[in-house]
């Protein structure tokens, strides 16, 4: 037996033989905020408190939060669900029941369960029965949150755990439900089935049909956060007169869902939409044999709409928008679209593309403040876009396919591309060590570019140290005048390397060969100053941002 494994079965040893002599200052904290503390860490962490006191170790038996996950259990974390034996099975079965045993035996008043997280790896007929006991013990303790995650076998050889809907949404405590591999049989409603306090449903790999759908909103008339992810035996998702609903997310990258209709949902506000099935070949477009659809009504406060991997014609795109008069913000990732789409929206104010082919985008909306406009992909794809709005920012994130060459080309591209955007820019390139970068220096003799246009902020993402950052920092810096420069990378010696490329880079400037061309200066002469400004945490990121200045008459 392991460590990891002797100290998970010490907690729950009956025998009261583990003894901690070591005294701290969390032992005089009141129970409540050692129950809050245990209820923020890992299920490993968790345990290994037991170890910091006596008191610590009376009390995790009875903090509100029970996390039973078979992926994290010692004996089976490293075993595939084919691969746990009834042996193993069983020591899993009869730990959680000691488990809730001891909470029985230590909670005060009664206390609530405040989450009831359960995670099987193997089910048999055996297991059944003992899940449907945990369940009932957590309902009938007011469990508030419940998670409960079942295997559900092969696309080819489905298994789904029977859920007893009657156990569970007959409760008056519950505030959110997380359910994965189960089927929801809720073909007719009875007086029994009465959720009205769950506010978020998330149903993923589960099986049900359109009468279960339809009533469990019915039971359930608090909901606002409703997620649902490859489902089976479901063809059509009905959202109809849920006065509650501000958040759906449908994803159905499986299973047999083909249709989404959502109508007089007056307080729903985000719809995200994901499907992935029809992309995996072009054939199946033309054949058009799996079509996904999804129509909108009196959905007076819908802001943000999100279309992910879904086919989108410019005709269908427009039908949508137009029943949406209140949409402010519509994203738009690796979906199959027109090479020009036409997008109409009096409200709308921000548009994000990723992995688009669209050529063309025109927007015709009434906004008054600054549109924003996002796009994410390859240099060649950056499309057009006319704009009916008074200003616009927008955001350029390039990424490069392995084995790409950045060379004179691509910048003279990406200058193309940029000039059609008349806004306010800002750039970021991701590099990886996989992108090559040509010989830029021995290009540019034979190349120039025209004048340089005002960014507002030039961000370099990178994860390697191998690339010439020289000839790409001082190309970029010829393509546009920055205001800020940010280095985001993890590795300090990699923003180290950068700053002082950027110093000595415009040191230079003395030199009189550092000009390629007589008609047009080179930016060391049209750079005032540069300066470090900060160093941040951004998106889990270290990010070091310089401050340049430009002369006003360059």
């Amino acid at each position: 037996m392991d460590d990891s494994c002797a100290k998970f079965e010490a907690a729950i040893d009956d025998s009261g033989n583990t003894e901690t002599k070591a005294c701290d200052q969390t032992s005089v904290l009141p129970d409540k905020v050692i129950h809050h503390i245990m209820s923020l860490l890992h299920p490993k962490d968790f345990i290994n408190t037991c170890s910091l006191s006596k008191r610590w170790n009376r009390l995790w038996c009875s903090v509100p939060v029970l996390q039973f996950r078979q992926s994290n259990w010692p004996h089976d974390r490293t075993l595939k669900s084919e691969e746990i034996g009834e042996a193993q099975q069983q020591r899993f079965v009869n730990f959680v029941d000691r488990s809730i045993q001891k909470f029985i035996d230590m909670r005060k008043h009664h206390q609530s369960i405040q989450k009831f997280d359960l995670q099987i790896l193997r089910m048999d007929t055996e297991s059944v029965s003992h899940i449907d006991r945990w369940l009932k013990f957590a309902t009938q303790n007011h469990v508030q949150n419940l998670y409960l995650s079942m295997p559900r076998g092969s696309d080819e050889n489905m298994e789904f755990y029977n859920l007893p809907v009657e156990t569970v949404f007959a409760s008056q405590s519950l505030q959110s439900v997380l359910l994965s591999g189960c089927e929801l049989n809720l073909e007719h409603v009875k007086s029994s089935i009465h959720c009205p306090s769950l506010r978020k449903l998330a149903l993923l790999h589960v099986y049900l049909d359109n009468n279960t759908i339809r009533n469990l909103f019915r039971c359930c008339p608090s909901i606002t956060t409703f997620r649902l992810s490859n489902a089976w035996g479901l063809k059509k998702l009905h959202i109809s007169r849920i006065p509650s609903v501000e958040t759906v997310e449908v994803h159905s990258n499986t299973g047999d869902l083909e249709e989404v209709y959502i109508d007089d949902a007056p307080m729903l506000r985000s719809i995200e939409l994901w499907y992935r099935r029809d992309l995996r070949s072009i054939k199946l477009w033309e054949r058009r044999d799996r079509t996904f659809t999804y129509n909108f009504h009196r959905c007076s406060a819908l802001t943000s709409l999100s279309f992910n991997y879904c086919f989108l014609t410019n005709k269908h795109l427009q039908d949508v928008l137009s029943g949406i008069p209140s949409l402010e913000s519509l994203y738009i990732r690796n979906c199959m679209l027109d090479r020009t789409i036409e997008i109409s929206g009096r409200k709308l104010k921000a548009l994000t593309l990723i992995y688009s082919d669209v050529s063309e985008v025109k927007i015709d909306n009434s906004y008054n403040g600054c549109f924003s406009f996002s796009f994410e992909g390859r240099v060649e794809a950056i499309p057009h876009l006319h704009l009916k709005s008074w200003s616009c920012h927008c955001q350029i994130n390039l990424h490069n396919a392995c084995n790409d060459v950045i060379n004179a080309n691509w910048f003279l591209v990406l200058r193309q591309k940029l000039v059609f955007l008349n806004c306010k820019k800002s750039i970021r390139i991701n590099l990886h060590e996989y992108i090559k970068i040509s010989d830029l220096k021995q290009q540019f003799k034979e190349i120039t570019l025209p004048s340089s246009f005002e960014v507002e902020d030039l961000t370099i993402y990178t994860d390697t140290s191998s690339l010439d950052f020289t000839a790409l920092l001082d190309r970029f810096l010829q393509l546009c005048h920055p205001s800020t420069i940010s280095i985001q990378s993890n590795h300090i010696a990699i923003r180290e390397r950068i700053q002082s490329l950027l110093e000595k880079l415009w040191m230079d400037k003395d030199i009189e060969s550092c000009c390629v061309s007589n008609n047009i200066k080179c930016w060391r002469h049209c750079l005032e100053y540069i300066v470090f400004e900060s160093n941040k945490v951004k998106e889990g990121m270290e990010v070091s941002t310089f401050r340049l200045a430009w002369k006003l008459d360059n």
